[in-house]
């Protein structure tokens, strides 16, 4: 017998606590409009100070296309999704991440690309519909997640680039990991009513990793209707400790089940990308 239910993200809870809000883990604010109020606050620190993350700066210019393609959202009154550290706050870096930060930064500046595929290369996973990714953080549109549950597997599929993970339960045979992909491999088990997902073998990091990231996901029922998830990621040559971090996810409104997400079609970003990138150098050479 086999179970399937669609989920989606739709927090309005940042990820890492912002600095003004010390080490408190809830806010004070009872009232769902205080609370969206403060949401707003800590929307508009964000824009305002481009808090530093791992040398980059938070885009402020125009988000995600426009504000109407952000979904609905729910407000609670955590001030941060991680849990641990207490600070609510990512762990130091290591001075070997730091190091292969720097070394990236150093060769995006200095090499550019030498061919085409270079060039696709650089431009990420995302505006090469690439795949899903993990952990499953969900994003501002797009954030919905059908779970089929049966006895010897389960399989998530993502709306998101389209893409479904087939985890295996129990202690079958290891067997061989295979090359590194986007989303690794997994196996879980039960742990009583809590299920829990190890994947290793990832092809790329997540949040700053390394590709030695060993991420652990706990699924667990904690409501008619909510359903808890929690990860911890932990890569001991990017942070000085394992961290991390909880999201809540509700039943998906409309039909309950997930449409092609077409990520090709349609897709000009990368031509016009490409485009525009011939114009500057035309532009350099005058």
């Amino acid at each position: 017998m086999s179970r399937s239910a669609c989920l989606r993200h739709g927090r309005s809870v940042v990820h890492k606590r912002p600095s003004p809000l010390g080490i408190e883990p809830r806010s004070t604010a009872r009232s769902p409009a205080v609370r969206q109020t403060g949401a707003r606050i800590l929307l508009q620190y964000f824009s305002k100070t481009g808090e530093p993350d791992r040398g980059r700066r938070h885009w402020t210019a125009t988000g995600n296309y426009n504000q109407f393609w952000l979904i609905d959202r729910w407000f609670d009154n955590r001030t941060s999704l991680i849990v641990d550290p207490p600070s609510g706050r990512m762990p130091p870096r290591t001075a070997e991440a730091e190091e292969r930060s720097e070394a990236a930064r150093a060769a995006r500046a200095t090499e550019g690309p030498q061919s085409l595929a270079q060039e696709l290369a650089r431009l990420g996973s995302g505006l090469r519909c690439g795949g899903g990714r993990v952990p499953m953080t969900g994003r501002g549109y797009n954030s919905n997640y059908q779970i089929f549950q049966s006895a010897e597997y389960v399989a998530i599929q993502m709306e998101m680039m389209h893409d479904t993970r087939l985890i295996p339960i129990g202690d079958g045979p290891a067997g061989s990991p295979g090359p590194r992909n986007a989303l690794g491999t997994s196996r879980g088990h039960w742990d009583g009513d809590t299920l829990v997902v190890e994947t290793t073998n990832l092809s790329r990091g997540a949040s700053g990793s390394s590709t030695d990231l060993r991420l652990t996901e706990r699924f667990t029922r904690v409501g008619p209707d909510t359903l808890q998830y929690e990860y911890t990621m932990s890569d001991p040559s990017t942070w000085a400790r394992p961290w991390t971090a909880r999201v809540y996810m509700r039943p998906a409104p409309g039909t309950g089940v997930i449409y092609e997400f077409a990520c090709h079609e349609g897709n000009y970003a990368i031509e016009h990308t490409l485009r525009g990138a011939r114009m500057q150098e035309r532009e350099a050479s005058r």
